[in-house]
């Protein structure tokens, strides 16, 4: 999650100054962007939401979601939030050649992700 973090402040936010900018927009201490670039501390909930919005990515890539590997978490919401953006991004890729079933069943997964969502905010 680190590695994705600095990443994105450098691509969002190119030059100097970006780490104030993306602090002072998720309403934390520019040393708390220092501590989730270095790995030291992770976001909340809240602000990993926010951080995927502000990047640009979806959130299971934002927390380092590669190939089929798990994320465990002991927050159920945290679990639930990443699984369903696993399952939107998969099914997302296949959209066009998806039967209407399937459409369907994106459309519920993105309905449940942003309730997620908003409530995590």
């Amino acid at each position: 999650m680190a590695e994705q973090i600095s990443l994105g402040l450098d691509r969002t936010f190119p030059g100097q100054g970006g780490q104030q900018k993306l602090a002072a927009m998720l309403g934390v201490t520019p040393a708390a962007i220092t501590h989730w670039k270095k790995g030291r501390k992770a976001p909340s909930i809240e602000h990993l939401v926010r951080l995927s919005e502000v990047f640009g990515i979806r959130i299971h890539v934002l927390c380092g979601f590669k190939g089929d590997r798990k994320i465990q978490s002991d927050n159920p919401l945290f679990q639930c939030i990443i699984n369903l953006s696993i399952m939107e991004a998969r099914l997302e890729k296949h959209k066009a050649k998806m039967s209407p079933t399937l459409n369907d069943a994106l459309n519920t997964i993105n309905a449940l992700l942003d309730d997620l969502l908003k409530k995590a905010r």
